[in-house]
């Protein structure tokens, strides 16, 4: 007859894991999990570490605002960083929604470009997404998958896919882009300069007027390195 440690390791072993560990976690140990419960146990754990950091953060806060016992959160994560790890695997997807740049169109780089800009700016400008970066990127050397997570599903995507913008602008001859992975790069990189700084620090964000001039300057900059030669 199989031991009780045997027949409690096969349960676990048979039990879908939670996010924590998609994203490198070690795997939690315990009764079969209620997935709601676990649901709850995340999102209050990355509401709470996004508004107030890891070290600020503690299981007993997550346990109140999930309404699950501490006890029955450490048998899902069995330590916070594990909880940490699936709150942020959890963040990731969101980074930025998928089709950020679909409704650019090949024909007008001008006007897509410009678009593109703004919705850039728009979007590191806001102060949740601002709090998420500050987050992942204090964590980053302690949290190493965490990090590739985030790098995986958000920025690299992101560059991933406005470069394929750029090469189709290549193939319709609107601009003359040998290179767009590097171009793509290029561009957005523009975006992150001392403002953007500035607003990871806490120290305040450009005036509207200030960033309307960011994103024409950096079209303008960018159309003149990269305009079609035909």
């Amino acid at each position: 007859m199989p031991s009780a440690k045997k027949m409690r390791a096969a349960t676990v072993a048979s039990t879908p894991l939670p996010a924590a560990a998609a994203a490198g976690a070690t795997p939690p140990r315990g009764r079969p999990r209620d997935p709601g419960r676990v649901q709850r146990v995340v999102a209050a754990a990355e509401r709470l570490f996004l508004a107030d950091g890891y070290e600020r953060t503690s299981v007993d806060a997550v346990a109140r605002d999930s309404g699950v016992s501490k006890v029955t959160i450490y048998s899902y994560f069995p330590t916070k960083k594990d909880l940490y790890a699936a709150a942020m695997h959890a963040v990731a997807p969101k980074e930025p929604p998928r089709g950020f740049w679909g409704d650019l169109d090949p024909a007008a780089p001008r006007d897509s470009l410009t678009l593109a800009a703004r919705r850039f700016l728009k979007f590191h400008r806001d102060e949740a997404v601002l709090r998420k970066h500050r987050t992942i990127y204090a964590e980053a050397a302690e949290q190493p998958q965490v990090a590739r997570a985030f790098y995986a599903s958000g920025p690299q995507r992101k560059m991933a896919e406005f470069a394929a913008f750029l090469k189709a602008c290549q193939a319709a001859k609107t601009l003359d882009i040998k290179h767009p992975e590097l171009a793509a790069e290029q561009f957005l990189c523009l975006f992150f300069g001392d403002g953007h700084l500035k607003a990871m620090l806490g120290l305040g964000k450009p005036s509207a007027a200030a960033d309307a001039a960011l994103v024409r300057q950096s079209v303008d900059f960018f159309l003149r390195a990269y305009a079609s030669r035909r």
